[in-house]
């Protein structure tokens, strides 16, 4: 036998050993899993009929492997809120936002019959997101989803805004509005830009307050818990 067959597992071992502790040291492996574009659409009836608006937005996906921890994952997305002009003047906003399994999927508030369980491995997570982009199909959502609906009272001033139950906007607007869908379709469209023509306030940076006074409180207003990275958030 010879001295390299006794010394192998050790051998082995140890460059197991330096592996993990380059992966430590160095960093762990990002991995992209998920990058799509998809526009979402809100439909409003009112008294003059139908109007709705739409913004095209970017979902990212990492998985990150990690020596000790096992692995996590991060995500981005990229866009703006989409507005809807009304007939009365105002404007509404569905703001970024919203959870789905592991991922922030943001507004792929899928109907019950669509729901994803989050249980399973991540890879399990990203082929589900998959399958639902590989059908190119119109993605209904449901009004109940945890996308906020807004408007701001004064738009020049952010920390007049006010959001809008969902199931009853006749209660923001007066009768005869309604919210009549929001969806998602995968498309190649590039991120819709251009928010700030309408917002003319919102700053280049996602963490500021919409209330420029925001102080720490027990009981903080809408306009102290949104910041303008629910209306905008850009890599640039």
């Amino acid at each position: 036998m010879s001295i390299f067959s006794i010394l192998k597992p050790f051998l082995s071992l140890m460059m197991a050993s330096v592996a993990s502790l380059m992966l430590f040291f160095c960093g762990p492996s990002k991995t992209k899993m998920v990058d799509y574009n998809y526009r979402m659409t809100v439909v409003v009836q009112t008294p003059q009929g139908e109007v709705k608006g739409s913004a095209v937005w970017r979902l990212e996906g990492w998985k990150i492997e990690r020596s000790l921890t096992g692995y996590s994952s991060s995500d981005r997305l990229t866009g703006e809120a989409v507005m809807v002009d009304l007939p009365n003047g105002k404007t509404i906003f569905l703001l970024l936002g919203g959870e789905l399994c592991g991922f922030k999927q943001y507004s792929l508030n899928l109907p019950e019959g669509e729901r994803f369980i989050c249980k399973g491995e991540f890879d399990e997570y990203v082929k589900q997101i998959e399958d639902i982009f590989a059908r190119n199909e119109v993605i209904e959502t449901w009004s109940g989803g945890t996308n906020k609906l807004v408007y701001f009272d004064d738009l020049k001033n952010p920390a007049s805004v006010k959001e809008v139950d969902k199931e009853n906007m006749s209660a923001s607007f007066g009768e005869g509005y309604r919210l009549k869908a929001i969806y998602a379709q995968p498309t190649k469209d590039p991120v819709t830009t251009g928010i700030e023509k309408k917002l003319v306030w919102l700053g280049k940076f996602p963490e500021p307050s919409l209330d420029p006074n925001f102080k720490s409180s027990m009981d903080p207003t809408l306009s102290q818990t949104l910041t303008h990275g629910d209306f905008k958030y850009s890599r640039n």
